[in-house]
């Protein structure tokens, strides 16, 4: 009932093309619409208006040769990374990274992670790679 209920939440947003759900582990794996405008945030609140909460968000993110320094900020299109454990590295293609803001990982851990920003504004993200 949760992974069907998630499903049908997420499945109503109008740049999501497709969630495939994955029962033994409990997470979906989402696909976009060819250059729809990702809102993570709206993504969060679809689960969370289905009665769940989320403990793990993960996100392939196409950064474009981007220079990263730990705990400063990268724009990516609309929205902004702050890369927590960034090694002063450059990024390029396709790269998975976990948001760590508050709502996008457990209660527990949030108060563990020191974050660039502790209240950021719409489409500002903490993430670790």
């Amino acid at each position: 009932m949760c992974s069907n209920s998630i499903n049908k939440s997420l499945k109503s947003i109008d740049f999501v093309d497709n969630v495939k759900p994955n029962i033994k582990t409990s997470t979906f794996e989402i696909t976009f619409k060819p250059s729809a405008k990702v809102d993570f945030d709206q993504l969060k609140k679809k689960v969370e208006d289905a009665g769940f909460t989320v403990a793990n968000f993960v996100a392939a993110i196409n950064f474009n040769n981007i220079q990263a320094k730990t705990s400063q900020p990268v724009k990516v299109g609309d929205k902004t990374f702050y890369i927590l454990n960034a090694r002063d590295q450059n990024l390029n293609g396709n790269t998975e990274v976990r948001i760590v803001n508050k709502g996008f990982v457990s209660g527990k851990e949030s108060k563990k992670i020191t974050l660039a920003t502790t209240s950021p504004a719409r489409g500002v993200y903490n993430v670790t790679i």
